[in-house]
């Protein structure tokens, strides 16, 4: 299920002031290839392209990238430039990079807190930005993690686990050049679609913790904005009192502050439909499936990530974990892998050709009630899980 808060990023601000003149502005452009023959078999739209625009420059090939990963020995973390370790964090993390100093970076964290960390305790890739697939970078984002588990189905499938498989599954694809076949929209390794230039993984299943990494609405965000993303996808499961349906019950929620992003939704609604929509005869779900755009009172984006992303940005919610047919079918990976390839279409069909997908319905006012307390991350760790002991394991 979607989450609504985040901490605020005070700490990052205040930090970040002292470090304005050094800031990352990350340059890279976001840009749509000509349209090319469409993924979904249908003719690709000749009139306009997709309304994703430049936040800078375009980046020289082979640019330093705006984010930074924690090295195989773990990294440690400063609570100034050249103060104390307030931390050693697992490895395979993936920050964003705030602001530079010499011989290091100020970084945003899983766990909602800026930290210091010296270059030679990090890698910085470069990365190729440009137009079309070749040039992007997807913010992939598992839902959930850590303590927060989300959904949990009758047999205690986790939302959080589910969401990291399909995660992995789409990075899979979208790490590698794929044929799309036109009519089953099945995907496969070939030449017809490159692969992207990098994907930035919010939960890594490859990381020290495993991907269970408790993580903040806002650093999800502001990964994508500070990477200058030029799509971010939060994959989801939902819960809760459903009725039959013949169709899948999908939800894709968009921006409400964004064009490209609901048009984005539009594609993936259609995409997940079609990979879904053969695997059962009968769906769990609420008359609120399809496209979701809501605002809080004020107009801006109820849902944090959408509202700190600043670049096309969804949160997908596929199945319903809280029935048995759901989570039963949650488990299996022909539905892991058909979740990862819906989306994955929708996303070559966004970034490589003008094409909109299904029709998007119009934002709304959104007052769910309730305390809206922000979660708690004063006792967040970002360090490796400690090995048992040699008598934990004993007897």
């Amino acid at each position: 299920m979607p989450e609504r808060l985040g901490l605020g990023l005070a700490a990052v601000c205040v930090v970040a002031v002292m470090v304005a003149a050094t800031a990352t502005d990350p340059s890279a452009q976001r840009g749509v290839a000509a349209p090319a023959p469409s993924p979904s078999g249908a003719p690709a739209a000749p009139t306009s392209t997709p309304t994703t625009t430049s936040t800078g420059a375009p980046a020289p090939a082979g640019a330093p990238a705006a984010w930074v990963v924690t090295a195989e020995s773990g990294t440690p973390l400063r609570d100034a430039a050249d103060g104390v370790v307030d931390e050693v964090a697992a490895a395979g993390l993936t920050w964003p990079i705030v602001g530079e100093t010499d011989g290091g970076y100020l970084v945003d964290t899983h766990c909602d807190r800026p930290g210091w960390v010296a270059a030679d305790d990090v890698s910085r890739p470069l990365t190729e930005r440009g137009p079309g697939l070749a040039g992007a970078v997807v913010v992939v984002d598992a839902g959930h993690g850590g303590a927060d588990a989300g959904a949990i189905g009758p047999d205690g499938l986790t939302e959080s686990e589910v969401n990291l498989a399909v995660a992995d599954r789409l990075r899979d694809l979208l790490t590698r050049a794929n044929d799309i076949d036109p009519d089953t929209g099945g995907v496969s390794s070939g030449d017809q679609w490159p692969a992207v230039s990098a994907v930035l993984m919010t939960r890594d299943p490859d990381d020290d913790v495993r991907g269970d990494q408790r993580t903040s609405l806002t650093f999800r965000g502001q990964l994508a904005a500070r990477a200058d993303a030029d799509a971010l996808v939060s994959v989801h499961h939902n819960a809760g009192d459903t009725s039959t349906f013949d169709d899948p019950p999908v939800e894709v929620l968009f921006s409400v502050d964004d064009d490209a992003s609901s048009r984005l939704a539009g594609l993936v609604l259609e995409e997940l439909r079609r990979s879904l929509d053969p695997l059962a005869d009968s769906w769990q779900g609420t008359t609120s499936r399809g496209t979701i755009g809501r605002a809080d009172p004020d107009g801006t984006d109820y849902y944090t990530v959408l509202q700190e992303a600043g670049v096309p940005a969804v949160i997908t919610e596929g199945l319903y974990l809280s029935r048995p047919a759901g989570e039963a079918m949650a488990r299996t990976d022909e539905f892991r892998q058909a979740y990862a390839e819906g989306l994955y279409r929708a996303l070559v069909r966004f970034l490589a050709t003008d094409e909109d997908g299904a029709e998007v319905t119009d934002p709304v006012t959104f007052e769910p009630g309730g305390s809206g307390a922000a979660y708690d991350f004063s006792d967040c760790s970002l360090a490796a899980p400690s090995a048992p002991s040699s008598s934990d394991s004993e007897g």
